[in-house]
C-alpha cells in the first residue's frame, strides 16, 4: 500500500493521459491524501499491535511465575498444617484439596454454539452419563483460539438444569469472536472439556 500511495502522488503530479482527470480519485471519491492518512493509521495500528502482543507474552510469563510460587506455597501449607495441628482434627479435615482426588477423567460432552442477536452466543451440549457428575461449566477465551490458561469460567449448570448457556461474553463489539468449551466436572474435581466451538458477532 505504501507503493500505491507513492505512485498515486507521482500520477497526480504528472500529465493526465487521454480520458483521465487528475487528481485521481477512487470510485467512492477518496483522494490521495485521505488514502495516505488511512495507510499511515493502519501502519500505526500494526505497530501498536506488535507492542501489545509482546506485553501479553511478558504478562503471561510473569503470571506463570506467580502461579508456580502460589502452588509451592499452598503445597508447603498443606504439608505443614496436618503435622502442626494434630490437636485440631476438624480443622485438618476441612483443608481444601490442592489437586483433584484420585479418580477417573470423564468423557467430554458434545457442544455447539450459534450467534444469537443482538450480542450473545447460545451454547447447547449433550448430557454426561458419568455417575460422579457434579456440574457443567462454560468457559471462554475471547479471540480466534482457546487457551486453557487464558480461559475464564462464565457460568455453570447442575445436572438437572436445561442444557444450554446464553452469554454475551467476548461479543461486546461487532466483529468480535469468542472460543468456548463446555466442561464436565466430577465430584472429585476431575474434568474434561468439549471440543472448541467458535462464535462470531457479525460486523
Amino acid at each position: 500500500m505504501r507503493d500505491v500511495v507513492s505512485l498515486w502522488t507521482k500520477l497526480n503530479a504528472g500529465t493526465a493521459p487521454d480520458g483521465v482527470t487528475l487528481p485521481l480519485k477512487l470510485s467512492d471519491d477518496t483522494v490521495q491524501s485521505a488514502f495516505a492518512a488511512a495507510v499511515a493509521g493502519l501502519q500505526a495500528a500494526y505497530a501498536q499491535e506488535a507492542v501489545t502482543a509482546q506485553e501479553v507474552v511478558l504478562a503471561r510469563a510473569n503470571r506463570e511465575v506467580s502461579k508456580r510460587s502460589a502452588y509451592l506455597t499452598m503445597k508447603a501449607y498443606r504439608v505443614a498444617v496436618p503435622a502442626r495441628c494434630k490437636q485440631f482434627p476438624a480443622l485438618v479435615s476441612t483443608l481444601p484439596a490442592l489437586t483433584p482426588a484420585a479418580g477417573h477423567t470423564p468423557d467430554p460432552v458434545n457442544a455447539s454454539a450459534v450467534f444469537q442477536a443482538p450480542d450473545q452466543a447460545k451454547v447447547v451440549y449433550s448430557a454426561s452419563t458419568d455417575a460422579a457428575l457434579d456440574h457443567y461449566e462454560l468457559r471462554g477465551d475471547p479471540g480466534d483460539a482457546y487457551n486453557d490458561d487464558d480461559a475464564v469460567t462464565i457460568e455453570s449448570r447442575l445436572p438437572g438444569d436445561a442444557r444450554e448457556f446464553v452469554t454475551g461474553f467476548g461479543l461486546t463489539q461487532p466483529g468480535a469472536r469468542v472460543a468456548l468449551k463446555v466442561y464436565v466436572v466430577l465430584t472429585m474435581g476431575n474434568e474434561a472439556g468439549s471440543a472448541v466451538t467458535l462464535v462470531t458477532r457479525p460486523a
